[in-house]
């Protein structure tokens, strides 16, 4: 993330088995990611849906930004 690989970094995390209370913001931007159009239908933001992923990344490892 630090250089600027955030969607990288959000593959990534999706795929850790142990994300604690952040697991299903992440995952769900993920798949916002690979999946926007099905997002989109369902209502919701897939841009949306991916800041709040990255920002749970950096709270859950306290990255700067």
């Amino acid at each position: 993330m630090a250089d600027g690989q955030e969607r990288d970094a959000l593959r990534l995390a999706a795929s850790f088995p142990r994300l604690g209370e952040e697991k299903l913001v992440i995952t769900r931007a993920w798949a916002a990611t690979t999946n926007s159009g099905f997002y989109q239908q369902m209502g919701k933001n897939p841009e949306d849906l991916y800041r709040a992923g990255i920002d749970a990344i950096r709270t859950k490892y306290i990255i700067a930004a």
